[in-house]
């Protein structure tokens, strides 16, 4: 039943990014990954936090951060 809801739950995801392209899709697949783990797979909200993958996500924030300033500053048009 799980793995049904989180297909569904992800085409719908999909849908929304298509439908609506100004709205982040991660977010809103964030939101359905703790509504799911939360009503169906009878998850605690300290469960769920501890499943998320943080140091993947501050590693993927200071690269953003530093091609930002890269871009910023005219040195990833040189680099290139």
């Amino acid at each position: 039943m799980i793995p049904a809801l989180s297909l569904f739950a992800l085409f719908l995801t999909i849908v929304i990014g298509i439908i609506k392209p100004k709205i982040n899709i991660g977010i809103v697949a964030l939101s359905f990954a703790v509504l799911l783990g939360l009503t169906f797979a009878g998850l605690k909200e300290k469960e769920i936090v501890s499943l998320f993958p943080s140091s993947l996500f501050i590693t993927l924030l200071g690269v953003t951060l530093f091609f930002g300033i890269f871009e910023a500053n005219g040195l990833l048009g040189l680099v290139s």
